[in-house]
């Protein structure tokens, strides 16, 4: 049967849809700082314990969605700072190519895994796609960090290694931090990296 609508029951339907108006502006004003709240990412500390937002400083973040757990830069010289890079390829353990080992992402492997990081013992280099999770492309470039600062500090605008090997044997490919875009840089250049682990504990 089909339904007639007239003039005084389009009236009393408008007057219900704004009756029910401020509930739903209401239930809109409540679950939206939730939904803001809400984040894939959980900082942990060196030894590899969730901790709090309010902790300072933290070691490590893991990405919930994933189960990645990724390498957080530091400020201190160490070799885990933000500012140090490395080759793919293997490089003089001292010389004028390498000053202040590890130069290289082996070297750094060899090191981090052996000191048990944020306790792992299998960190590795990401693959592209790994990486480009880290990526938030809403995020202005390059005025902005596209890597979000308040969960990676001590991030640079610059190229970062990724495991694979480009169409080129003497390159890898990576991702630029300054605009998101994937491409590749010989082996042998020393550019920035941040290491990944699984998400299983070893």
């Amino acid at each position: 049967m089909r339904a007639v609508y007239t003039p005084l029951s389009i009236h009393r339907m408008t007057a219900k849809c704004v009756a029910l108006l401020p509930i739903a502006l209401l239930m809109v004003s409540v679950f939206r700082p939730l939904a803001a709240q809400a984040s894939p990412f959980q900082r942990l500390d060196s030894a590899g314990r969730p901790q709090s937002t309010a902790d300072r400083p933290w070691a490590c973040v893991q990405d919930l969605r994933t189960g990645l757990v990724w390498e957080v830069k530091t400020d201190d010289g160490g070799p885990h700072d933000g500012r140090r890079t490395f080759t793919w390829a293997p490089t003089p353990p001292l010389g004028e190519a390498c000053t202040k080992p590890p130069c290289d992402v082996q070297g750094l492997l060899r090191q981090v895994n052996r000191e048990g990081w944020c306790g792992r013992h299998h960190w590795r280099l990401p693959r592209r796609e790994e990486l480009r999770t880290l990526v938030d492309y809403a995020r202005p470039a390059p005025a902005n960090l596209i890597v979000d600062p308040a969960l990676f500090p001590h991030n640079q605008r610059g190229f970062y290694w990724a495991a694979e090997t480009a169409a080129d044997p003497d390159e890898a490919w990576g991702i630029g931090f300054t605009f998101g875009f994937d491409y590749a840089y010989f082996k042998t250049d020393r550019v920035y990296l941040r290491l990944v682990h699984a998400a299983e504990m070893p």
